[in-house]
């Protein structure tokens, strides 16, 4: 569904009934370096949910996004990342570093290292937040606390 690469992402986010969780372990390394980041943010009235290997790019994208998504802007930002997008209406997609969107069908998602675990909670009808303490439990590449923003 989306050309990217998975080995090095380090978070879960998912998104379901109109909220986004995300866990907060950030690794540098391999090294977890804290566990407190913020990866769910609300713009534009969406919600973003950002995971990757480059926080510089990632603030990049979300500099981009605010703007309004320019076209004239469109370009490959550094670094591997990949953003889940939720819509006011409720509409999902996942952009990437090369600013291509990906729009899902289905009435939940989620990215990054975890995801699977946190698709197959989702799946079973486990709320967002379930799915990232899921995913937490059993993905050793998910940590820290479960944080939440509504749309």
């Amino acid at each position: 569904w989306c050309a990217c690469e998975w080995g090095k992402q380090v978070t879960v986010i998912a998104y379901s009934s109109r909220i986004m969780a995300a866990d907060s372990m950030c690794i540098l390394d391999d090294v977890v370096k804290m566990t407190g980041e913020i990866k769910v943010f609300k713009m534009r009235g969406c919600l973003l949910g950002v995971c990757g290997e480059d926080i510089t790019a990632e603030e990049q994208f979300r500099a981009w996004f605010k703007a309004g998504c320019p076209d004239d802007a469109r370009r490959r930002l550094p670094g591997k990342f990949d953003v889940l997008v939720v819509e006011r209406s409720g509409a999902i997609s996942v952009w990437d570093q090369r600013l291509l969107q990906t729009k899902i069908e289905h009435p939940f998602f989620a990215i990054g290292s975890g995801r699977e675990v946190a698709l197959g909670a989702l799946e079973r009808g486990a709320t967002a937040r379930q799915a990232v303490e899921a995913a937490i439990k059993w993905s050793p590449r998910c940590g820290g606390k479960v944080m939440t923003k509504r749309l």
